[in-house]
């Protein structure tokens, strides 16, 4: 009975918890796996964030709209200005024609602006998800990568 009092109790942390599945404290890896890991997907996740925020929540697009158009016109204009493609038009320039073909197939189209967050994402995994393949694999396998390092440091000095 006094042995199971005296067994510790060990209760994880946040802290510890965060370390167990983020890497840190782990020494197999330098500054600049680090960065790739930590620092720059927690850039792009902040990026995400404002982009997705302002997409999804607030009013993503405000497209020109005569002075003729009520609030509903305007918000049905904006919509189809959100998922059509657009383009852009210097303010020194004339607002063409509405059958002006060539502009919209000019270099001035933007298609890519409804999609950011997406590629944000796929470039937050990109950087994401080697490291953690690496430490999954890693502590799953039984990889030891200092045993390895200090094996191959060892044959070195017997090479020599």
């Amino acid at each position: 009975m006094t042995k199971y009092f005296q067994r510790p109790y060990h209760r994880p942390d946040v802290y510890t918890i965060l370390r167990y599945y983020t890497g840190f404290g782990r020494y197999d890896d330098d500054f600049v796996d680090r960065l790739s890991r930590h620092y720059s997907v927690l850039i792009f996740s902040i990026f995400i964030l404002i982009v997705s925020s302002v997409q999804f929540v607030g009013k993503p697009i405000s497209c020109f709209t005569p002075a003729s158009f009520t609030g509903a016109h305007i918000t049905y204009t904006d919509y189809v200005c959100w998922i059509s493609d657009t383009y852009f038009i210097s303010f020194d320039k004339d607002i063409p024609e509405a059958n002006d073909f060539e502009l919209r197939q000019g270099s001035h189209v933007i298609r890519f602006y409804q999609y950011v967050p997406f590629i944000l994402m796929l470039q937050t995994f990109g950087f994401f998800l080697p490291g953690f393949f690496w430490r999954r694999g890693s502590s799953h396998l039984g990889l030891s990568l200092q045993k390895y390092l200090d094996q191959l440091h060892m044959s070195s000095h017997l090479l020599l």
